[in-house]
């Protein structure tokens, strides 16, 4: 039993020994296959299961909300994954405002990269674009390298 990893979509009830095949629209009641059925064999109501399951979900695996990566749309020039951040400067002598760049590495999950102040933030703009596109890529290639594989 401690083989099989569930697919999207189907749970492990310990309780009642069983395999439950989780409803694909609200107020719907989860399908359960018992041990019992199948002569208290969880592979087999686990198979059960996965037919079930693949009939109620065609699609190859869990489908995201997020499919296309967002863009930056108030700055379209900026490559994908990469928003020009404005924040107030916080502290005791807290004027004026500082520019960073947002980096979206993946897994939800995000960096800066500083590129000044209001006075400075136009001079290091491209350089500071540039390692901000080079720190996305560095994050990025073990992730498609693992993919690959």
């Amino acid at each position: 039993m401690s083989s099989i990893v569930p697919e999207h979509g189907i749970v492990r009830n310990e309780v009642n020994d069983g395999w439950y095949v989780l409803p694909t629209k609200s107020g719907h009641s989860p399908k359960p296959f018992f041990d019992v059925s199948y002569r208290g064999d969880s592979s087999a109501s686990y198979a059960a299961a996965k037919e079930f399951n693949a009939m109620l979900r065609p699609y190859k695996s869990r489908i995201n909300n997020y499919c296309r990566p967002r863009r930056n749309k108030s700055h379209p020039d900026l490559p994908i994954g990469i928003t020009l951040a404005i924040r107030a400067r916080q502290g005791k002598n807290a004027d004026g405002v500082v520019y960073n760049f947002k980096v979206s590495i993946f897994n939800g999950k995000s960096t800066t990269v500083y590129i000044g102040t209001e006075k400075t933030w136009l001079q290091n703009y491209d350089s500071k674009l540039k390692k901000a596109i080079d720190v996305r890529r560095r994050f990025r290639e073990p992730l498609l390298k693992a993919e690959c594989n």
